[in-house]
């Protein structure tokens, strides 16, 4: 049987294991929601845009995963494949900045590769005005003044403003055309100063939930997908410790993502209290043992009195 003495040690035992469970124990929902995006540039980004190199991702947008460039240290947006720099957020006004990632601000000659385009349901352009380069044109109109920097001996480029492009058939005799959009504000520079200065300012995005999500979070819930990776979504809402099927007001929808949790603090409470009881236990026949031989030793014959 242990001694009095190794009971200090089952109190530390028992404590030390329900610790180890609750630190291993996967973290709310609120705390997951809570985390943001911070690639040392300065900017931190949090809900609805959500960590991608995560393992998890499940909670936040859809399509507003960020990444972060190992070379400038800024957050990336991946849209329809193609990567863009996130030079500013405005949370109020639910609309962030970016820049193509190929464009920056050592860029002597930059360049447009591809239209923009948006898998995402979610963001859509503000603000913004279409500008469109035509690159390594072989026969061009007259005195209209091309892109010096991309001469390529006799082929020629160009870009226009939407609405100033002069009438001519350049489907037929460029190699490539790309639209892109750029800030309002840009187009001053644009005229001024040359299309590169334009494509360095970048331009505007908002974002806006869904129906399901804008539900969600009218509740004071967090939207948020499961298996996002594997494009197997399925929408949650996110309400404190519970998972809720629409919002959080939905009593009769409660799911969880993750079921193993309750289970983990049931089996932690239950062995934690065994140990506990087990200690107190051993300390009580401990006790009795000790009071049994002191009784036992003061009934012993003393033949040494006189």
């Amino acid at each position: 049987m242990a001694s009095l003495e190794n009971l200090p040690f089952f109190f530390f035992l028992s404590t030390l294991f329900y610790t180890s469970i609750n630190e291993n124990l996967p973290k709310n929902s609120l705390i997951s929601c809570s985390s943001s995006v911070n690639c040392g540039h300065g900017l931190s980004i949090g809900y609805p845009f959500w960590p991608q190199n995560q393992e998890l991702e499940f909670c936040g947008y859809p399509g507003l995963g960020l990444s972060c460039n190992s070379h400038s240290h800024e957050p990336i947006l991946s849209l329809h494949k193609n990567l863009y720099c996130v030079k500013s957020l405005d949370e109020s006004q639910k609309t962030l900045t970016i820049t193509y990632n190929e464009v920056n601000s050592m860029t002597i000659c930059p360049v447009a590769r591809h239209d923009f385009a948006s898998n995402s349901s979610i963001l859509f352009p503000k603000d913004n005005k279409m500008v469109h380069f035509f690159y390594n044109c072989t026969v061009y109109p007259p005195s209209v003044p091309d892109i010096k920097c991309l001469q390529r001996g006799a082929k020629h480029s160009y870009a226009f403003v939407n609405g100033s492009v002069p009438e001519f058939d350049w489907n037929q005799y460029c190699e490539d055309i790309v639209s892109v959009p750029v800030m309002k504000k840009g187009i001053e520079g644009f005229l001024g100063k040359g299309f590169g200065e334009v494509l360095k300012v970048g331009f505007v995005l908002t974002w806006k939930a869904d129906s399901a999500c804008q539900s969600c979070e009218d509740s004071g819930g967090f939207c948020g997908y499961k298996d996002r990776i594997n494009h197997n979504q399925t929408f949650f809402c996110f309400c404190n410790e519970r998972h809720h099927a629409h919002n959080c007001y939905d009593q009769t929808g409660e799911v969880s993502t993750a079921p193993s949790q309750p289970h983990y603090v049931i089996a932690g409470a239950v062995i934690f209290g065994g140990l506990i009881t087990t200690s107190f236990i051993l300390y009580l026949v401990q006790e009795k043992r000790i009071g049994v031989h002191k009784s036992g030793f003061s009934q012993i014959p003393r033949n040494y009195e006189k």
